[in-house]
């Protein structure tokens, strides 16, 4: 099971997979990594006012390394602490997996993007 499914499944599972803790404090949280990217691009570049051609260039590291110390200090000073899930190796592999031909619909559907984003700061 992908990160997709194991969302999908504790979503249609929440009574049994989930708990409500409005004091996040002396807890261990499973994040999505591929999301938490994602999350990440999207406050660091929400910081700045610089057009999004930095995160497709290859970004700002040090922008991004300052923005996750902080951000994990925070979670450190209430013993938060984060295991990051991620699709395994054998999911990519070999023409029978499923998770292959999402992949590259994924890749296809980015690459038009990058282009549509090229056009437009043309």
């Amino acid at each position: 099971m992908g990160v997709r499914g194991l969302t999908r499944y504790c979503r249609d599972h929440e009574a049994t997979t989930s708990v409500e803790k409005l004091d996040l404090h002396d807890v261990t949280l499973a994040v999505d990594f591929v999301g938490f990217l994602y999350y990440l691009c999207e406050k660091v570049f929400g910081e700045t006012n610089e057009t999004p051609s930095w995160l497709l260039l290859g970004g700002c590291t040090l922008r991004l390394e300052r923005y996750v110390d902080t951000w994990l200090k925070r979670l450190r000073e209430r013993r938060v602490r984060l295991v990051f899930v991620t699709d395994p190796p054998q999911c990519f592999g070999g023409v029978s997996h499923r998770k292959g031909y999402c992949l590259q619909d994924r890749a296809l559907e980015k690459a038009k993007k990058i282009e549509q984003l090229a056009q437009s700061l043309e």
